[in-house]
């Protein structure tokens, strides 16, 4: 994988991490304009996520034949992707509020946020796993080429964007299924799909200036236009998250940035800082943290460290469950030579 794509993640997952830190900033009598205008603005995080998923597949894929073996193997490795990095969290999660906010857990439907089967933040246990249910439907989308043996992947996800489109416009028919199933965050993934099969000739300095002009207006209407539905989400901080990850592949294709470091590993461990950090930011109050914090006139320097204090959990986590409990359960289902 890219550089400079893993550590595009690391700063996504951060920002959605400072977003939903925002109302305990400013709950503590803090202020900052900088600081603020970024973090209002963190959820956009899950646009470049979608973006990079949408990439990520369509590389990964590239060189599979089209077989239905390839699709159940594709399928099965992406799950337990997704599975294996949530399951621990969720356990978490699940056993913290039980133990510290009962009435939150009556509330939440457990099955759903198990199973990872809707997209209601409300009734979620981890609200940041609605982006996960999109997720196991685009590898669905993308095992469903594989298996049928489809050899116009390109083909196939510009007609689904067609039809995501044309529903726009032209509603189909009002069934909670089938809007899912069309839902404006697909066109970020096929953004990140359409990316790929065209990188080579974009990627070339001459057209840097396309992406650029691009991000710049993209962030300026997502920033001054409010956010009423997906549609003007997906038109600002979608097409920003689709600019700027060009930018950043043309930058390390042609040898111009690669980044390395403590941002790659954060990168590395963007899925765990993505899903743990929500539990973190609720115990920030129910735990008194943030109350002690102002009592002792220490509320900034508390809240630094506290929100470095979860980037490093969830490299951690990453470090000693994730990433050997992933490679643990693939060996299962990958072929023997």
């Amino acid at each position: 994988m890219y550089n400079n794509i893993q550590a595009l993640r690391g700063i996504a997952a951060f920002l959605v991490v400072i977003f939903h830190l925002l109302p305990h900033f400013r709950a503590m009598g803090l202020s900052n304009v900088i600081f603020e205008s970024i973090a209002q603005y963190g959820y956009a995080g899950v646009d470049v996520f979608f973006v990079i998923s949408g990439f990520v597949m369509a590389k990964t894929t590239q060189n599979l034949p089209q077989t239905i073996s390839s699709g159940k193997i594709f399928i099965s490795k992406r799950f337990l992707r997704i599975y294996s990095g949530y399951l621990p969290i969720f356990a978490f999660a699940l056993l913290y509020y039980s133990t510290y906010s009962p009435d939150f857990v009556k509330e939440i439907d457990l099955v759903s946020s198990l199973f990872l089967t809707s997209t209601d933040m409300q009734i979620l246990l981890l609200g940041v796993s609605w982006s996960l249910t999109y997720e196991l439907f685009f590898y669905s989308l993308i095992a469903f080429i594989l298996l049928t043996k489809l050899s116009f992947r390109f083909v196939f996800f510009t007609v689904a964007f067609m039809v995501i489109i044309k529903n726009i416009f032209f509603p189909i028919i009002d069934s909670n299924w089938l809007n899912f199933s069309l839902s404006l965050f697909l066109l970020e993934f096929m953004a990140g799909f359409f990316l790929f099969s065209l990188l080579r000739p974009i990627a070339q300095p001459i057209y840097l200036p396309i992406p650029i002009i691009l991000a710049l207006i993209s962030l300026y209407f997502g920033v001054t236009i409010p956010m009423e539905n997906n549609w003007i989400r997906i038109m600002t901080f979608g097409v920003f998250g689709f600019a700027v990850i060009w930018i950043l592949l043309a930058l390390e294709i042609n040898e111009k940035l690669i980044i390395r470091g403590t941002l790659k590993r954060i990168g590395d461990a963007s899925y765990s800082l993505y899903l743990v950090h929500i539990v973190f930011v609720n115990m920030f109050y129910t735990s008194g943290i943030r109350t002690a914090l102002v009592t002792h006139n220490i509320a900034l320097l508390g809240f630094i460290v506290y929100t470095i204090m979860i980037v490093i959990i969830s490299l951690l986590i990453y470090k000693w469950i994730e990433l050997p409990l992933y490679k643990k359960v693939i060996r299962g289902i990958m072929p023997r030579g």
